[in-house]
């Protein structure tokens, strides 16, 4: 077993990246809910989606069903030579390992897929507490010798970076991952679809321009930067906008906006800030699992991507467009509030060969 380490140029680029260090953290109350299968030839691609919300008075029962997700689902993938592709924010194995310090040196530098030589033992018993089944299974794939992939970038969620993480920082962070999205040269309808995409970014990035640059003059840390800057009401289309896209998973487009409507109402100017930021970071993230779909698409018969609902639903749209099936229907979903644990055990091995 691994040793364990007690402590774990473009103003559209710069809008991005510093709203994005001020995001509210999508890992907690989450769980694998659905599993649905995509093939080409001789590759399969299944979707593990995760929600992020547990119902009331539930959480002690929901976090040991998230635990047992956690350990089945490294036994299936190891069992099966699988790989995974996963949205993991990381926080608790940076802390674990007293990677925060490296991070927060040099945050563009970072590299989210450094095998820290954590021990699955412990890693296990301190994300038992946890309720995103996301959240440090990078670390729980290196620990079982799983090839495994992280598209997430987004470690300012935590409220100790905000406070000491700055706008040149998170400039230079969101710099390198456009970068580098910017030069993904896959093929041709891969491209196109990034392309697609990253305009859109842009726009309506745009669209927000004096925002984020009254944002990005505050020079402050973070977490002070987004309490301060001035909030316009125009922007409220926009933020229902995003909202409405993250309720998409589970209910139809009209319930969707009705609901994100209701929520924007009630919301605090501090609150819409998150949410404009969020945004820009999803499509990033569905750009990067994109990518490796298609670098690994040859390597490995099952690829699985662990990821929240949101990005399983926009990536599920766009893979008929690459040449996948669907051999699992995407609207098995149950549209109610109460959508099940999904039991790993049962599910999944019938959709891996």
């Amino acid at each position: 077993m691994k040793g364990f380490s007690m402590k774990m140029s473009q103003l559209y680029i710069i809008k991005i990246l510093i709203l994005g260090l001020v995001s509210i953290s999508q890992t907690g109350n989450a769980y694998y809910f659905q599993a649905n299968k995509w093939s080409k030839g001789s590759t399969n691609i299944i979707m593990l989606p995760d929600r992020h919300t547990i119902p009331k008075g539930k959480v002690k029962s929901y976090l040991r069903k998230v635990q047992n997700q956690r350990k089945n689902l490294l036994n299936i993938l190891e069992e099966h030579s699988s790989m995974a592709i996963i949205e993991d924010l990381e926080l608790v194995t940076l802390e674990l390992a007293d990677e925060m310090n490296t991070f927060l040196a040099s945050p563009s530098n970072y590299d989210p897929n450094k095998d820290l030589e954590l021990s699955l033992e412990e890693l296990l018993k301190e994300l038992q507490h946890y309720e995103s089944p996301l959240t440090g299974f990078t670390q729980c794939c290196h620990a079982s010798d799983i090839p495994v992939y992280n598209v997430d970038f987004r470690y300012y969620t935590d409220n100790s970076i905000q406070g000491k993480l700055k706008a040149d920082q998170a400039y230079n962070m969101y710099k390198k991952v456009m970068a580098e999205i910017e030069s993904y040269d896959d093929s041709p309808k891969f491209n196109a679809i990034y392309k697609k995409k990253l305009d859109k970014i842009k726009k309506q990035f745009n669209s927000c321009k004096k925002f984020f640059q009254r944002f990005i003059k505050t020079k402050l840390p973070l977490n002070k930067a987004i309490k301060t800057t001035q909030y316009d009401k125009t922007l409220d289309p926009i933020v229902t906008h995003i909202r409405a896209g993250l309720y998409r998973y589970l209910v139809s487009k009209d319930e969707a906006r009705k609901l994100a409507k209701r929520d924007v109402k009630s919301m605090s100017d501090v609150d819409k800030k998150r949410i404009l930021v969020r945004d820009f970071l999803h499509k990033l993230i569905d750009l990067r699992i994109l990518h490796q779909i298609y670098v690994n698409r040859k390597k490995y018969k099952n690829v699985i991507i662990l990821a929240g609902g949101a990005h399983i639903r926009r990536i599920e749209k766009i893979l008929p467009q690459l040449g996948y099936c669907s051999e699992s229907s995407t609207d098995e979903t149950n549209k109610n509030t109460e959508l099940a644990v999904l039991d790993i055990n049962e599910k999944l091995p019938s959709l891996l060969t």
